[in-house]
């Protein structure tokens, strides 16, 4: 009898091979103690049985013991037979029941791997919000709106808002479609200056800028001209005019210097040519100069300068892809509610004999800078560059505003409500109230002051009026590049201290540009 161990049924037992003395010692029966007999091999018959044990049977079952006479469980039958049949390895009595002392060999359990629950950990890695912080650098076109705090030079004066900084081309409107071009010559600029939307015999007021002393500007730039202005003081200093031009034909090496005093010259790569060179021809440019007009056109766009005598005026055709301030008319009179790029005007624009819904004017939202404003022989003071001082402003401005009284309203408009209504320092609407910003308090402050040194017309108001204005430059331009910082003219918000017109010149000065090519030729 041999004896080895197991695992069965989740525990630890033994294993007995039955060995029959008829089978040539070969193994006949396993029996597995804690379940069912298994035949391997085994004589056609078992005296010892007298029955068939092929098929398997729990250990619990009653079965006949030859051996005994009687019946007994098959765990106590198969222990017992399988004592007295291997005592010698031979066949014994039957009557032999004598049970050998049976030896377990020792039990080697196997020592069981230990495998750790698994366990999900976090990730202990932090990841921290995404912060939005604004670019200073005005990357067009997806900024429009200029750093106001950059530094740059021009014409030995340092500006808050840089030439680089100027709103550039995009994509048109996805509204308008292919509508680069709105009716020809519905942009000008005159006087001192301002800006109109100009139709055949509609005109509407849009905005006034009067920018910096010696400062050029960009006024158009399109796939085929590039216009660049002079602006000089006027006559009191309280306002700008444009006294030369130049239009650049682009592509073509060719540049139109025009002036004030109707006298204009033609260069070809900054040589000097005559209006009848055979070069403009060739080019496909054709200039026409009859009075004060001088016209260009090129590639089916036209540009027309009135040289006045005491300033320029221009006449141009703006689309949706062009920059500069003859590209802001239009989006400054969208009165919608919202700058989306569409202008509705009173005005037969397509041209089908009715004046309704689809006569529009097309413009680029994101370029936006200027808003709608009164127009005023005067702007409104504001700090445009780092070395502009509020004092000096404020006396300045209310030296000139002596000879323009009906103007102050204008320059306030915008900056509270009904700024624009009001023309007496006793007016209720000069009254704080306790939801007053700051900003409005100084507004409201400083035009009560400008009134009433004028009412007065004593040394005594004036120190007033000019500190009162000095503390609304201040307040009126924080504010103002606040909201430029972000935003472009969706940015202004009226009644927030800080009027329309002060706002365009703040934000007008993003189309400064150099032209050294002007300024040589003047």
């Amino acid at each position: 009898m041999n004896g080895v161990t197991y695992l069965a049924n989740n525990s630890w037992v033994p294993k007995i091979e039955y060995v029959n003395p008829y089978s040539n010692g070969l193994p006949a029966n396993l029996f597995d103690a804690s379940s069912s007999i298994n035949v391997t091999n085994k004589p056609y018959s078992d005296p010892l049985w007298g029955a068939d044990i092929n098929t398997p049977f729990n250990n619990s079952a009653n079965v006949y013991d030859p051996l005994t006479s009687s019946l007994k469980s098959a765990y106590q039958i198969l222990f017992g037979r399988v004592s007295t049949l291997t005592v010698n390895d031979q066949p014994q009595s039957q009557n032999n029941t004598q049970n050998p002392t049976y030896t377990v060999p020792p039990v080697t359990i196997p020592n069981p791997t230990y495998t750790p629950p698994v366990v999900t950990i976090p990730n202990p890695t932090y990841t921290p919000p995404v912060v939005t912080i604004p670019n200073p650098t005005y990357t067009p076109p997806v900024v429009t709106i200029p750093n106001p705090i950059i530094p740059v030079q021009n014409n030995g004066n340092s500006t808050i808002i840089p030439e680089n900084n100027q709103p550039q081309a995009g994509n048109n409107n996805s509204q308008a479609g292919n509508v680069n071009q709105n009716p020809d010559n519905t942009s000008k600029s005159w006087g001192d200056p301002h800006f109109v939307l100009n139709l055949g015999n509609y005109s509407q007021h849009s905005f006034d800028f009067q920018g910096k002393n010696q400062s050029v500007y960009s006024m158009l730039e399109s796939d085929s001209f590039s216009l660049k202005a002079l602006f000089n003081n006027a006559g009191d200093a309280g306002s700008r005019l444009i006294t030369d031009q130049d239009l650049a034909v682009k592509g073509t090496g060719i540049n139109i210097v025009s002036h004030k005093n109707g006298t204009y010259e033609i260069y070809n790569y900054g040589n000097k040519i005559s209006s009848d060179n055979a070069e403009l021809k060739k080019l496909g440019i054709s200039l026409n100069k009859e009075g004060n007009s001088l016209s260009v056109e090129y590639q089916g766009k036209k540009i027309v300068q009135n040289l006045k005598g005491s300033e320029i005026e221009n006449r141009v055709s703006t689309g949706t892809n062009d920059r500069g301030l003859l590209t802001q008319l239009i989006g400054a009179l969208d009165k919608d509610g919202s700058l989306d790029g569409i202008t509705h005007i009173n005005y037969d624009t397509n041209k089908d004999g009715k004046i309704n819904d689809k006569d529009v004017l097309y413009y680029d939202k994101n370029k936006q800078m200027m808003v709608a404003s009164q127009q005023s022989a005067v702007s409104a003071p504001v700090k445009t560059s780092f070395t502009d001082n509020s004092q000096t402003i404020a006396s300045q401005f209310v030296d000139i505003m002596s000879s323009h009284k009906g103007d102050v309203k204008k320059v306030f408009d915008g900056a509270f409500k009904d700024a624009d209504k009001i023309s007496s320092s006793k007016d209720s609407r000069l009254n704080l109230s306790a939801s007053d910003s700051f900003a409005v308090i100084s507004a409201k402050t400083a035009m009560k002051k400008m009134l009433e040194n004028f009412e007065k017309n004593n040394s005594s108001a004036k120190p007033e009026a000019v500190n009162a204005v000095s503390q609304w430059i201040e307040s009126s331009t924080n504010q103002i590049q606040s909201s430029l910082y972000t935003a472009n003219a969706a940015g202004f918000k009226e009644n927030s201290g800080y009027s329309k017109s002060q706002w365009n010149e703040l934000a007008g000065n993003s189309f400064i540009t150099y032209d050294n090519f002007l300024l040589k030729k003047i």
